[in-house]
């Protein structure tokens, strides 16, 4: 994720042009490690995990490596495509929505992950060193969120799992309002993101604990393979509609960030 950056930098693009060309990059990523999670649903599903598993271990490790030798653009966009790669008839409605509402929970945990240092210095104001400690307060919250949200699932609601995913959406979208309307005072909106992050993985974890509570055990695998195809493909949809949205915005264009990713 170097390379693009720099080679942005050296060009002189903007903010939101630098920001087009690293969405861009990891799209790349997530649309390889949504195409696979069917194949190695199935797979896992008929031979059993272990075996695939260790191939899959030292694919990723030899594709992470191969990523930090990438000399130009190219070979990091063919490294980080095999990056993604390398992680029984099934129909039910509960996974298809589990994996819509993943998709959109993964959505904006993207757009806290790449929007949220910019914004602090952009619109905020903040220092580089107040950006370093707010930026990083959600997912401190994550942590307690995910805890505290399994262990309520677990024992006040029966190991029921979607009061808690249903709360996390509705949690989520009310903290959104809230930091585009907060004021710029680092104390308050670190404490504003340490909540976003603990509300927002109260229920995050159950995405990907839910179909065992309806899935057979032969039929697990491609069920959870469902849910995370759904969640990254959601992923890679924001990042292609806020850097669209954004770039505009900004007089450029997202298919400009695209062409130089894909040339």
């Amino acid at each position: 994720m170097l390379v693009s950056p720099a080679r942005a930098d050296r060009a002189g693009c903007r903010a939101t042009e630098r920001q087009g060309l690293n969405a861009a990059l990891v799209s790349i990523f997530l649309l390889a490690y949504a195409t696979a999670q069917l194949p190695a649903g199935f797979a896992v599903g008929r031979f059993g995990v272990r075996g695939l598993f260790s191939i899959a271990m030292i694919g990723t490790s030899v594709a992470t490596g191969l990523v930090g030798t990438a000399t130009s653009l190219l070979a990091l966009k063919i490294y980080r495509f095999a990056l993604g790669n390398e992680p029984i008839s099934f129909r039910s409605w509960n996974i298809w929505g589990c994996a819509l509402g993943y998709s959109f929970q993964l959505g904006i945990s993207n757009v806290l992950l790449d929007w949220i240092p910019t914004y602090l210095i952009s619109v905020k104001h903040f220092s580089v060193a107040g950006m370093g400690v707010v930026a990083a307060a959600p997912w401190v919250g994550a942590v307690f969120g995910n805890v505290l949200g399994g262990y309520v699932s677990d024992r006040f609601l029966g190991r029921r799992r979607k009061p808690g995913m249903m709360l996390s959406a509705l949690a989520t979208a009310i903290m959104m309002a809230a930091l585009i309307n907060s004021p710029a005072n680092p104390v308050a909106y670190g404490c504003l993101l340490l909540l976003t992050g603990a509300l927002l993985s109260f229920g995050f974890s159950a995405y990907m604990v839910y179909p065992m509570s309806i899935a057979s055990k032969q039929a697990f695998p491609v069920a959870s393979a469902i849910v995370n195809m759904g969640g990254q493909l959601g992923g890679l949809l924001h990042r292609f509609s806020r850097e669209s949205c954004l770039t505009r915005m900004d007089g450029t264009t997202f298919s400009a960030s695209w062409r130089s990713v894909l040339s």
